[in-house]
C-alpha cells in the first residue's frame, strides 16, 4: 500500500478529513451552538439567543477578559527580539573562486595522506 500513489492519496484523505471532523469539528460546534441557544432540550436548540454574549461583554467577566489581554500583550511581542540576531545573520555565500579552492583543497587532502 502505497500512500503516495494517487489513489491511495485519494483513500487517505476520504478516511483523514470524516476523521478529523468527527474528532475536532463536532466538539467545537457543539460548543459554537450552546454558546448561542437559550435552552437544550432536544437535539437542537430550542431557540437561539445572544443573551450570553451580551452578559459577557456587560459583566465583569469583560473586564477579566480585558486586563488578561493588557497583561499578555506586552509579554508576547510580536517579534522576539532574542531570536531576531541569529535569524538576520545570513551565511555568507562563497565566490566561485572561493568555492573551487576549496574543492581543490579537499581533493588534495586525501592524495598527501595517501604518499605519506
Amino acid at each position: 500500500m502505497l500512500v503516495w500513489s494517487k489513489p491511495w492519496r485519494i483513500v487517505t484523505w476520504a478516511l483523514a478529513v470524516p476523521l478529523f471532523l468527527v474528532i475536532y469539528g463536532l466538539p467545537i460546534g457543539v460548543i459554537v451552538l450552546a454558546s448561542f441557544s437559550g435552552q437544550w432540550n432536544d437535539i437542537l436548540p430550542s431557540n437561539m439567543t445572544l443573551v450570553h454574549y451580551a452578559k459577557a461583554f456587560r459583566t465583569d467577566s469583560f473586564d477579566a477578559l480585558k486586563a488578561s489581554l493588557g497583561q499578555a500583550k506586552p509579554a508576547a511581542p510580536s517579534k522576539s527580539k532574542t531570536a531576531e540576531p541569529a535569524a538576520a545573520k545570513k551565511p555568507a555565500k562563497p565566490s566561485l573562486k572561493q568555492a573551487v579552492a576549496a574543492s581543490k583543497a579537499a581533493a588534495a587532502k586525501p592524495a598527501a595522506r595517501k604518499k605519506a
